[in-house]
């Protein structure tokens, strides 16, 4: 998670493959995998996730992500 985090994480051809970027999502695949992600859609857990890291990046005025979801990894 810390590489991913500290953005030192480049995803190979296998993560690539299977839907993991060196996204915020991913680090929630990390913490809890299959209990939030690749569920085709967002579990209740993962957008109280992504929704608190997105309060985090506004408080520290840094960028917004794209995609901090994780569900089709």
């Amino acid at each position: 998670m810390h590489e991913i985090a500290s953005g030192q994480f480049i995803p190979n051809a296998s993560d690539t493959a299977a839907g993991i970027s060196d996204s915020f999502g991913a680090t929630t695949n990390v913490i809890n995998g299959g209990l939030e992600c690749g569920k085709g859609a967002e579990t209740d857990g993962s957008n109280a996730r992504a929704s608190f890291y997105a309060s985090f990046l506004d408080y520290f005025g840094l960028p917004a992500e794209a995609n901090c979801g994780c569900a089709s990894m």
